[in-house]
């Protein structure tokens, strides 16, 4: 058994290509996801990956503008729901999200 998920969304020596995996799983199960629930989780793991992505790698693993970047990290990073730890995250992404290509 590997890192836990939060592990790898957190640790800065992730590769790349697993963070693109990451989101792209979480992608293709929020589509299918049954309830809100299941598809507000899913979106949360599909942004942390962006989020690891533009934080430790300065890359860009979306198509998503920097304007929508921007907006959900910040919103990520305030809920009252996030684990403290992705919300630090998602708060560093915020300005990164500014510069990454």
């Amino acid at each position: 058994m590997g890192p836990r998920l939060d592990e790898l969304l957190l640790d800065p020596s992730t590769d790349l290509a697993v963070l693109r995996r990451v989101k792209e799983y979480a992608k293709s199960l929020g589509k299918g996801a049954e309830s809100d629930v299941q598809k507000d989780a899913f979106l949360t793991i599909y942004f942390a990956a962006i989020a690891a992505a533009v934080v430790f790698h300065e890359g860009r693993i979306t198509e998503h503008s920097d304007q929508d970047l921007r907006y959900f990290f910040d919103f990520f990073a305030e809920v009252t729901w996030m684990p403290i730890t992705l919300a630090g995250l998602f708060a560093r992404a915020a300005p990164c999200a500014r510069t990454c290509e």
